[in-house]
This record gives C-alpha cells, structure tokens and sequence, in this order.
C-alpha cells in the first residue's frame, strides 16, 4: 500500500538534491533525504533519485510496520512514516503511540533534535505538520508560512499554542 500523504509531507521537508550535502547533523544526503551509502562530492541522475526515493520511503513503511501494534487511520500512518524516514530515535516514539495516541501526540513534538543533538527550527515545523496530518489536519499552508524567512521561533511556537492548545 502507498500512503501519498506520507511522500508529498516528506518531499516537502527533505527537497531533492542530486549533489551529495551534509546536512545539519553531518550526514552526508542525497536525492529526497537518502543517507544510504552516499559520500563526499557524489552526483546522482534523476532516476537515481527515483530508485533511491522508492527504496527509502518503503524501508519507512517496513519499520512502521515493525513496531505499530495499534490500529491507525491512514493520516496518522502518513504521519508515523514521515517521522520513519526521519527519525533515527523512531523506535521510542513509537512506543509512545503503541502506549497511548494523546501522550504521542505531545511526545512527536519533542523530537526536534539533529543528530549531534542541536535544537533545529526545522525540525519543529516539520513535526507540527507530522502532527496537524496525524490529527486528518491540513498541514502544507503551515509549512509553507512557517519556512518563510521571516518567521522567528517565537512566531512558530505561538503558532504551536494556537495549533494545540495544551501543548
């Protein structure tokens, strides 16, 4: 099964490169946020991107499926892959959802760190849109106002106030 939510909330965040780019944890990338066997000054073709794209994104939906023990609806499993793909700290949040839906909820908001451990605004604004689509919430015309080069992080967690009351 395919989750279109899923790839276009991805693609969203992780654009498409053909140069190989360290990203803000060091991690050299490449295509639509492919980290497998990529190096230093690495070019890839547009098929390339394609074949890597459809490998990783199905790796996402394998290890959803790894660790989900409780039923989702097709938004929140959108969300729960986008955070797959994402994540290398996937497996505790989703013994979080496995546990309790609100409690993960609150949790994927916190998940916000690059991979040396720095808070990232990005990751943020990704986050609260895994979580507007996990609530079956529109999420793009957030994202879109919250990559604005003006927006501060002040803004965006006023935003989060206004999104989820309680958070």
């Amino acid at each position: 099964m395919t989750y279109p939510k899923a790839m276009d909330l991805t693609k969203f965040f992780e654009g498409c490169k053909y140069k190989a780019y360290a990203d803000s944890g060091g991690i050299w990338t490449i295509g639509i946020g492919s980290t497998k066997n990529v190096t230093e000054g690495m070019i890839i073709s547009h098929n390339e991107v394609l074949r890597r794209w459809d490998v990783d994104i199905q790796d996402s939906i394998t290890r959803v499926n790894q660790y989900l023990k409780v039923q989702l609806n097709d938004d929140e499993m959108s969300a729960v892959i986008s955070q797959a793909f994402n994540l290398k700290s996937f497996p505790k949040l989703m013994g979080h959802l496995n546990r309790d839906k609100e409690l993960y909820k609150n949790k994927m908001l916190l998940y916000c760190k690059d991979a040396k451990g720095n808070f990232l605004k990005g990751l943020l604004i990704r986050r609260m849109a895994e979580r507007l689509l996990f609530e079956s919430r529109a999420w793009m015309e957030f994202a879109v106002w919250a990559q604005g080069k003006t927006i501060t992080i002040d803004m965006i967690l006023d935003k989060q106030k206004q999104l989820f009351a309680g958070v």
